[in-house]
């Protein structure tokens, strides 16, 4: 829990911790074989991540690798056959709390692969990008906080869109 997080942090306040973790993206919602574009994508998605974070006092650095692994869609538009290569992404994030109630945070990312293949065809469509953040956090009571940030989203390749996004979020924990 957070107290005990808190105490540990406090006692040790030069520490590494290592960890992985597997997530799955499950084939759920409707999927239309008769239609090109789709809500859900007919496949499963395996992602393997491993990371590390760094703390010393008041300072956090994370680094995290994933690899995305997307299993073929036999049912794909047409009745054709998509499958897409594994993405990798790196991303690291630098993380200053100032106090118990205030932080701030400085974040890149990288990720490259996903090109996918339609019945053995290449669609030539390597995805390649970077991303960088700052971002502003604070607690408003005990159970909420707020977060404001900045998201800078390059593309490497002609596919995909170069963006600058302002997020303002609000958490609120439910016990």
């Amino acid at each position: 829990n957070a107290r005990e997080l808190g105490k540990y942090l406090k006692e040790n306040p030069k520490n590494t911790t290592f960890g992985v973790s597997i997530a799955a993206t499950l084939p759920t919602g409707q999927y239309f074989d008769d239609k090109l574009i789709n809500v859900g994508q007919n496949r499963f998605i395996i992602r393997p991540q491993f990371g590390m974070v760094h703390n010393w006092n008041n300072w956090s650095y994370e680094l995290t690798g994933s690899l995305f692994i997307f299993s073929n869609n036999n049912n794909f538009f047409g009745a054709q056959t998509k499958k897409q290569e594994p993405i990798f992404a790196l991303q690291t994030h630098l993380i200053k709390r100032f106090n118990p109630k205030i932080w701030a945070s400085m974040s890149a990312s990288y990720g490259i692969g996903g090109e996918s293949i339609v019945n053995g065809v290449s669609n030539a469509d390597l995805r390649t990008n970077f991303l960088t953040s700052a971002a502003f956090g604070f607690k408003l009571t005990k159970f909420q906080s707020c977060k404001i940030a900045y998201l800078n989203s390059v593309t490497l390749k002609d596919l995909g869109s170069n963006t600058h996004s302002f997020i303002f979020g609000w958490s609120h924990i439910l016990l």
